[in-house]
């Protein structure tokens, strides 16, 4: 059985902090890392790393399709922009997993 690789695109409002996003969206990243998971980041996208414009979600999935992902991790930092996560994972066709920090 092959490893699994995820899709990771961590998201934010922008109505709240950006900083605390990034913040959250570093430290999820960290621990899967520490954890052994493959998966592929978004922080080449654009500055923060973080999926909140759509024309950066469809950077994104050409990004995540070129890599041939096995699920999508929704890391919703802030709370999110729900939009363009539902149209990434419709448009990405693989399981996804909704997560936010506490």
């Amino acid at each position: 059985m092959r490893p699994i690789k995820l899709a990771y695109a961590p998201t934010r409002r922008s109505i709240f902090s950006a900083p605390d996003a990034v913040k959250y969206r570093n430290l999820t990243a960290q621990r899967l890392r520490e954890l052994g998971v493959d998966f592929v980041d978004i922080d080449d996208i654009n500055e923060e790393g973080l999926l909140y414009s759509e024309e950066d979600r469809l950077k994104m999935l050409a990004k995540f399709r070129a890599a041939g992902v096995d699920g999508l991790l929704l890391a919703h930092c802030n709370f999110g922009t729900e939009y363009l996560c539902a149209r990434l994972a419709k448009d990405l066709g693989v399981p996804v997993l909704l997560w936010g920090p506490l």
